[in-house]
């Protein structure tokens, strides 16, 4: 087993030291050419020796985010929880454009980030135009926490607080229950990582509350953890979850750098409802 998660991740080491963060834009090119469907309007503003701050337009307002200047080793690159700090996915993208697109869902609400690596860009954003009534932004890399606590400083106009959590952990007891909304980009590809990740989303979520899951279906991965969810969530699953994402999708779907299996995410809404059906069989059983 230990040799199998070993190879995983000289494969997945590979992949990110084959990247380079571009200083124009702030998105990692890679030698596939894709890393971004370009939904979000970006302008360098400043650079310096821990990296790089750009101004992200968010429909009329603007969100400044830092991109870390990446540490290249495979000491960075080893763990569970450090592949979200060499960039901004594709995958996060997308959740931070749906959630502009549906900000009544997070209206007066308490909203989690998990995973959302070193920019939880789409925490930033509903904590920018969604008006909800606290935003928590995570991952369990230390470099990316630290991070994030950089451009909450900068967007000093916003209420959110950051925490270094990790799924796989022991957990903190206080966190049960506390939120009605968790969004939560591009993190299945770990076979040993998903069952406790439905485990945590249940746990962390308030009953009747949901979770927003975006991810490529990378090789099965997104059907083997929705699978897994169907034992404790109603799931719905949205292949076309944005026509504007669709229409990009398929201008690029014939192109020799884009792959769908690794590029394209697809969504999956997490609704939290079995915990009151299952009280509900619970008394039913007693009576």
């Amino acid at each position: 087993m230990k040799e199998n998660g070993r190879g995983r991740w000289k494969i997945l080491a590979k992949a990110l030291l084959d990247k380079q963060i571009n200083p124009t834009d702030g998105v990692t090119q890679s030698k596939r050419r894709f890393s971004s469907y370009n939904i979000f309007k970006s302008e360098k503003l400043e650079e310096n020796e821990s990296g790089t701050w750009f101004a992200i337009q968010v429909e009329q307002y603007t969100v400044q985010i830092h991109i870390m200047k990446p540490k290249m080793s495979l000491n960075n690159l080893t763990g569970f929880n450090n592949t979200g700090n060499i960039c901004i996915w594709p995958s996060e993208e997308c959740l931070a454009l749906y959630c502009i697109k549906n900000k009544d869902l997070f209206r007066d609400n308490s909203v989690m980030e998990i995973g959302g690596g070193q920019t939880c860009l789409a925490g930033l954003v509903v904590a920018k135009v969604c008006n909800p009534a606290s935003v928590t932004l995570t991952d369990g890399n230390q470099d990316s926490v630290d991070n994030l606590a950089k451009i909450v400083a900068k967007n000093s106009d916003l209420e959110i607080s950051t925490l270094k959590y990790r799924w796989t952990d022991v957990q903190v007891i206080s966190l049960s229950a506390q939120y009605d909304i968790i969004l939560c980009a591009d993190c299945l590809f770990f076979d040993e990582g998903r069952p406790a990740l439905v485990s945590e989303l249940y746990r962390l979520l308030k009953p009747g509350g949901l979770a927003l899951v975006m991810a490529p279906l990378r090789s099965q991965t997104f059907h083997v953890f929705r699978k897994m969810a169907e034992d404790r969530f109603n799931v719905e699953h949205l292949q076309d979850f944005d026509a504007e994402v669709r229409e990009q999708h398929l201008d690029l779907v014939d192109q020799d750098f884009y792959q769908t299996d690794i590029h394209y995410p697809n969504l999956l809404i997490l609704r939290g409802v079995l915990k009151l059906l299952l009280f509900k069989s619970t008394f039913k059983f007693f009576i």
